[in-house]
């Protein structure tokens, strides 16, 4: 998997893909990482508007707003609700305490801010583990415009999924960090769906890795990622038990479990996984080829027991496409495996430049049991158009 990636030989091409490819090489020249997530935050709100106009009128984040305002004594909402899962779910609300997010405007503001966050996560992630300025650019800009990447920018309705998927990102740039454990444990806290995500970090520090580097198995206690993330799991579970027995909580399970299968749509069974990563799914797809290549198919066959696994616990929630952006350091980690697989570094710009462009034209989509369509800037302006006529 640690195979060198050598300059593309140059070739005629009548294509205008190696002049675009050779721009952006030039374009990234200085400010790498600031003009990546620049280009995009600008992108993916271009093609994903916001609406905003109804932040006012979400229940969840006027739930939120209260439960902010006393985040160690349980609020009683609706049985079931979503806001009710709230309540146990602390890392929002402190921080909408810390920043004091006191509106629905302040709230959004701070999904932004996450949002901008998981795209200079994953740009110095790529850049960290690959080196490639362009393949990391291509990776973000359709990162930026898929469901797992964007939806900070759309979250209007309390949903609050962009601050475990940030935090789960950040886990991949720097593995040993003493930053670590809070990464891990307030992604937790945020939503415990975050497991499935970690999962695939863990993963990926087993039987990811680089052959020349050391075996995760062999650092110490201290700087070994696998044991601070179980540290931050232990945390995280303790946690639970405090507010069960010391602050009287009760967790809340309503509407999870098989049962919420006969909920969905049959339609929706390919359609909702889908669009938490869109096209992006090929690369893990193309991970699992590369691990078979590599004669490590019981390694491949974990991989594919795990992406099943997760795609079909997602199911048990009406929230299904949310539930599978779980799955979000899945699509840095794959980029980076297929990106250290191929011969030519040329191959993978043009691979990514296929996948980034199709993440950014191919509307995104949110399945919450029926489908939810995001707006864009192109539609906006033809709406206003066609309404004068």
């Amino acid at each position: 998997m640690s195979a060198s990636i050598s300059p593309a030989p140059k070739s005629h091409s009548v294509f205008f893909h190696r002049e675009l490819l050779d721009g952006l090489e030039r374009f990234l020249g200085s400010y790498c990482l600031l003009k990546t997530v620049l280009c995009a935050v600008l992108l993916s709100l271009f093609f994903q508007l916001p609406h905003v106009v109804e932040l006012d009128e979400s229940p969840a984040i006027q739930g939120l707003l209260r439960i902010k305002d006393s985040i160690f004594s349980q609020i009683d909402f609706p049985v079931g609700s979503h806001v009710e899962k709230k309540t146990v779910r602390w890392t929002v609300p402190l921080l909408m305490k810390a920043t004091g997010a006191r509106t629905p405007a302040g709230f959004y503001a701070l999904m932004v801010f996450f949002n901008v966050l998981i795209l200079v996560f994953a740009a110095r992630g790529m850049l960290l583990h690959t080196g490639d300025r362009v393949y990391s650019f291509l990776f973000v800009c359709g990162m930026g415009c898929v469901f797992s990447g964007s939806n900070g920018f759309n979250d209007v309705k309390g949903f609050t999924d962009i601050v475990p998927f940030a935090l789960m990102v950040f886990c991949v740039t720097q593995p040993r960090s003493i930053l670590l454990f809070p990464a891990v444990y307030f992604a937790l806290l945020s939503d415990e769906r975050a497991i499935m995500g970690l999962a695939f970090l863990g993963f990926w520090w087993l039987w990811g890795r680089p052959s020349n580097q050391p075996s995760v198995l062999s650092m110490n206690l201290a700087r070994n990622p696998l044991a601070v993330c179980l540290l931050a799991f232990v945390a995280f579970v303790l946690t639970r038990l405090m507010m069960v027995e010391f602050l009287g909580f009760r967790i809340p399970g309503g509407e999870v479990g098989f049962g919420q299968f006969k909920f969905i749509n049959a339609d929706y069974f390919l359609l909702a996984p889908w669009a938490a990563f869109e096209v992006f799914w090929l690369l893990p797809g193309l991970w699992v080829l590369a691990l078979v290549q590599h004669r490590r198919r019981m390694v491949a066959l974990v991989l594919i027991v795990m992406m099943l696994g997760a795609t079909g616990a997602s199911f048990m929630v009406h929230d299904v496409t949310k539930s599978v952006g779980y799955l979000v350091p899945l699509l840095p980690i794959a980029a980076i495996q297929v990106y250290r697989h191929m011969a030519h570094a040329g191959n993978a710009r043009l691979l990514m430049l296929i996948l980034g462009i199709l993440c950014i034209v191919i509307p995104t989509q949110h399945y919450i049991a029926v489908p939810y369509l995001y707006g864009s800037v192109p539609g906006w302006v033809f709406g206003k158009i066609a309404a004068c006529f």
